[in-house]
């Protein structure tokens, strides 16, 4: 991670990393799922779910 918050031009550590990392925490507890419509008219559209 503090390659890349380096990469984004933020400081690699103190305060932005702790809120980076809770964040990212965060997030990893959360499932997305993703919805596609690729303009067919038969049956749903495709899904994708899964954990981070």
């Amino acid at each position: 991670m503090r390659v890349w918050l380096g990469q984004m031009g933020l400081s690699i550590g103190g305060t932005t990393y702790r809120m980076v990392n809770e964040q990212a925490r965060r997030i990893s507890g959360c499932t997305l799922t993703f919805y596609a419509d690729r303009g067919s008219t038969e049956g749903p559209p495709p899904v994708i779910a899964g954990d981070l």
